[in-house]
């Protein structure tokens, strides 16, 4: 008789398994949420942020969601953490694991991630520099307010 190999892990614990971290075992038996939801290491002080990836990234053609933990209140313009434990500047990225993803395609993002991390790390502060006003808000004179 032939058996039936078990069905792989869904690819988003592969993506988590790529960056070092563990995939919880009912989700890799019941193929469930398929979103990984990472956040960069703040004990490393760099000087780049889960924004900053995510606009490298989509340079890649790679759409991650990037967010800060914090949001401004629209009648007023208070700035509200969403956690207590985080400070305004705190971020993560989430990325949304589709039907569509090959496998071929997952090791192409855990690669054009690893390239976008050894980038940012490269050009340090010029990155920050180039962007700081899109994450601001911040129109720059010579753009005709257009920042990129």
């Amino acid at each position: 008789p032939t058996s039936i190999p078990p069905p792989s892990p869904p690819f988003s614990c592969y993506l988590l398994d790529a960056v070092g971290e563990e995939c919880a075992d009912g989700a890799r038996a019941n193929n469930c949420l398929p979103v990984v939801a990472a956040m960069l290491n703040p004990e490393l002080e760099l000087s780049f942020d889960c924004i900053d990836v995510q606009h490298v990234l989509a340079e890649r053609h790679w759409y991650v969601s990037g967010y800060t933990m914090s949001f401004h209140e629209p009648h007023g313009d208070e700035l509200h953490l969403l956690f207590k434990d985080t400070s305004e500047q705190t971020s993560m990225f989430r990325i949304v694991v589709k039907a569509s993803l090959t496998r071929a395609l997952a090791g192409d993002l855990v690669l054009s991630i690893e390239r976008t991390v050894d980038f940012l790390l490269t050009v340090g502060e010029g990155y920050k520099q180039m962007h700081s006003a899109a994450k601001t808000g911040k129109r720059h004179p010579s753009t005709n307010g257009v920042v990129c």
